[in-house]
This record gives structure tokens, sequence and C-alpha cells, in this order.
């Protein structure tokens, strides 16, 4: 649930602004040659309105529920989330409290979220985390100008 509910809160962030600039003719060439369903699904809300605010706030609501799972879990267990290991379920986790930090930094607050954000501090120092967080020549720069081209090279093996 909480992938789906981010997915929601980076889409509209993020990539409604997107196809928001594509032409009419260019939504529908992408929509017609997005592969997986659930994702054509994704795009053509996007480009036909979007999600309601309540949809949203719902969405938001679940992922800062998430967080406060991780406080307690930390509370208990810590300093990981499986213990005294970090563990898959850390990893997993980073993905998603560092897309909270790009779209609604403000909900990270060090006085509700004290454990969840020392867990975020150390494990940003870890080297492997540093290096998926940080540019360089394998982390390749958004493009500046807005464009579906390309997308004919993308498909389904059959």
């Amino acid at each position: 649930e909480v992938h789906l509910s981010l997915a929601r809160l980076t889409h509209t962030r993020m990539l409604k602004a997107l196809v928001d600039d594509l032409t009419p003719e260019e939504q529908d060439f992408m929509l017609a040659h997005t592969p997986v369903p659930e994702k054509r699904e994704r795009w053509h809300r996007l480009a036909h309105g979007g999600y309601t605010p309540e949809q949203l706030e719902a969405a938001l609501g679940n992922v800062v529920f998430v967080f406060g799972r991780m406080e307690e879990e930390l509370a208990a267990r810590g300093p990981w989330l499986a213990g005294a290991s970090y563990s898959l379920g850390d990893i997993n986790m980073l993905a998603i409290v560092h897309r909270i930090s790009e779209l609604y930094p403000e909900r990270l607050d060090r006085k509700l979220l004290p454990r969840m954000l020392d867990w975020w501090d150390r494990s940003n120092a870890r080297p492997a985390v540093k290096a998926v967080y940080s540019e360089g020549p394998e982390v390749p720069r958004r493009q500046k100008k807005k464009s579906v081209s390309g997308i004919t090279e993308y498909h389904l093996p059959r």
C-alpha cells in the first residue's frame, strides 16, 4: 500500500507537469505505446485531470502512518528496522523516505520522528547509500526538454 501511495504522490508532483506539457497527440502516442496496463492507467489519469486533493491527502496520510510505525519499530528494536542488523527492510524504506524528503520535506519533523530521522542520517552515511543518491556518471541528469521521443524503442519482448 505504501508504494502505491508514494507512486501517486510522485506522479502528481514530478510527472503531471511533464504530461501537461505534451500536446494531445503526444499524450495519445505515449498512452498507445505504454505496454504495462497499470502504468498506462496512471499516465491516463495524469493526462486527464490527475488525482483529487482527497486522494493525495489519503496517499500522504498512508506514507506518514508508515513513518509512525517505523518510529515505533526503531524504538522497540533499533538501531535498524529489523533490529541490530541493517537489512532489506532498511533498504526498502530508504527510497520511500528519500522521495518524501524531495516532495514533502516539511513532513520529516525531528520533533515527531526523532528515531526515524536518526535512522535516515545513519543510513545516508553508508557508502552504498551515498553512491546511490549522489549525481555522477552513473546517474543521468534529467532532460531539460520534455519529450516523448524515443518511446517507440520500448516494447515488451514477444
